[in-house]
């Protein structure tokens, strides 16, 4: 059912059916300022919308906001608080790249603006925090832990369309195939991409804050940084008695 001739959008009722389909999905929803591209304020007294990535979002708590806010658009917090990175897309030329280079999904939609897209894939953040990125000349946001997205039937400020997912009616995900985002990573580290901020490796991200053991300075010892170098020694020592090297032998000068 819709509200405005002049607008593009749902009934309040509708909008909330479809949102109880997401929060039955799994999907980490949190409503949007009307016709708007950031988060609600109605969100401030709960501490804004970052809050909500540890905090439970209800059906209880959407229905008070709808009612509140009937116009509010619906946005997801990406990552793995909904369990998918989102590739952005604004352009027609950055649809193209991102369906050469990247895997298909059939998790994808259309935004509001008829010229973006945006492409699903699965991520429950074994990796560490991706963060948001910025590739292919800056035309193409990676949305992960600090990221959010806006879904159907959230409405484009600009044109009063609404967002649609690209498969059958527009109204629902096509989840039946939907590559794991660790597949996104490796090709983004082999394309070429003149400007914007490549990915980290993964090597990097297996890796970040993992202290290193004794066993890497024994063979490594020119990476001993200054004013470390006496708990490194212990480090390695105690090392070397678990591994069952006696005292006296460890101690000898």
């Amino acid at each position: 059912m819709m509200m405005d001739s002049k607008v593009e959008e749902l009934h309040p009722a509708a909008k909330y059916k479809i949102v109880q389909r997401y929060l039955e999905m799994g999907f980490k929803v949190i409503p949007f300022q009307p016709y708007a591209k950031n988060p609600s304020n109605v969100l401030e007294e709960h501490g804004g919308w970052t809050a909500f990535r540890d905090k439970s979002v209800t059906q209880a708590l959407w229905y008070a906001w709808i009612i509140m806010q009937p116009k509010c658009n619906v946005g997801m917090i990406t990552g793995k608080y909904s369990g998918f990175l989102v590739v952005d897309c604004d352009t027609p030329e950055a649809v193209r790249w991102v369906e050469d280079t990247l895997p298909p999904t059939t998790m994808w939609a259309i935004s509001g603006s008829g010229k973006g897209r945006h492409y699903f894939y699965q991520y429950d953040g074994s990796l560490g925090d991706i963060g948001n990125r910025k590739v292919y000349n800056e035309q193409v946001d990676i949305r992960s832990e600090a990221g959010v997205v806006l879904l159907y039937p959230s409405v484009h400020p600009s044109t009063k369309r609404m967002y649609k997912w690209g498969n059958g009616d527009g109204t629902e995900p096509d989840m039946s195939s939907v590559p794991d985002a660790i597949e996104i990573i490796k090709r983004l580290q082999l394309s070429s991409t003149p400007t914007g901020t490549i990915l980290p490796s993964l090597d990097s991200l297996a890796s970040a804050d993992k202290p290193r053991d004794w066993s890497y300075y024994l063979e490594h010892p020119e990476e001993v940084k200054e004013g470390n170098r006496n708990n490194t020694l212990t480090s390695i020592v105690g090392g070397l008695v678990r591994k069952g090297l006696r005292d006296a032998v460890v101690l000898r000068p």
